[in-house]
């Protein structure tokens, strides 16, 4: 429920919040993460071709550094 202002009286108006400088610093980070684990899958044609061997084989080793990564940031 709201309250009205008795007339005649001034009530400063709501500052806007902000939004948080470490949430931002976050998201950007998350984002890039992300960016940095899934964008390789698009290239797996290309690492493949230079790495000189099969499709498949150039996905297990994606798979090998994401298991690398899991096993990183786990804690014991």
């Amino acid at each position: 429920m709201r309250i009205k202002p008795a007339k005649g009286s001034s009530v400063p108006p709501q500052a806007k919040e902000r939004f948080p400088l470490s949430l931002l610093c976050l998201t950007l980070g998350a984002f890039a993460i992300g960016m940095t684990e899934f964008i390789i899958m698009g290239l797996l044609p290309n690492v493949a071709h230079d790495l000189g061997v099969s499709i498949p084989q150039a996905g297990q080793l994606i798979t090998s550094y994401a298991l690398g990564v899991l096993a990183s940031v786990h804690p014991y």
